[in-house]
């Protein structure tokens, strides 16, 4: 066994590094001499001549049972934890905190944040004044619906000013077109024309979509 003089942890002869502290073990050439230990005087009562000394029994409070489990179970494995070092790929044998082989700390893995897809092509883009919320695209074949209800392509279940089937906007050949559904406030767009062109913006109720290609 190797001593680290940093820590003073008993590492295993082979390891060129302390798995406690991460110091390197082999510029350690002075070995740890232990503290002398200090003898205490012990005193010892005797009972009188003729009298018996009295007899204490040691009775634990806390049930066997519980002692037993306590002693037996081990923390779950955290799942976090890497079993292999992410600088020279050695593996970890027990709870390691740097490894014994490079003398990397032993960091937990961090999860990777879901990456929001970009929607590309012909869509309707959700504003909010000048800032783009998310995007809708529009399938050559399938007709995008606006309105109130969770069936529609683009729903606005908590806007009072628009109706259940709304508007859609279908392609047409080469073109894209919005056509209101017979709404109560009607669709109303920016530009004069059924016929839409990029940067048009829409009105359904109390939202704002712009068209994008």
């Amino acid at each position: 066994m190797v001593t680290c003089q940093i820590c003073e942890f008993e590492n295993r002869d082979e390891e060129e590094y302390c798995n406690q502290c991460g110091a390197k073990l082999e510029e350690m050439t002075q070995p740890i001499e232990p503290a002398p230990l200090q003898e205490e005087e012990v005193v010892v009562e005797s009972a009188p001549v003729g009298e018996a000394a009295p007899f204490e029994e040691s009775v634990s409070e806390e049930p066997v049972a519980e002692m037993v489990e306590e002693a037996v179970s081990e923390p779950a494995a955290d799942e976090s934890t890497p079993t292999l070092c992410a600088g020279c790929g050695q593996a970890f044998t027990g709870d390691e905190k740097f490894c014994p082989g490079c003398g990397q700390p032993r960091l937990k893995a961090v999860p990777e944040e879901p990456v929001e897809e970009t929607v590309t092509g012909p869509r309707l883009v959700l504003m909010k004044e000048t800032e783009e919320i998310t995007s809708f695209s529009i399938a050559d074949d399938v007709p995008l619906t606006i309105g109130r209800l969770d069936t529609n392509t683009v729903s606005f279940p908590d806007d009072g000013y628009s109706s259940s089937k709304h508007a859609k906007v279908e392609k047409v050949d080469e073109d894209y077109f919005v056509e209101d559904l017979g709404s109560t406030n009607g669709t109303l767009i920016k530009v004069k024309r059924y016929k839409l062109s990029p940067g048009d913006v829409i009105y359904i109720g109390q939202n704002v979509l712009k068209f994008e290609v």
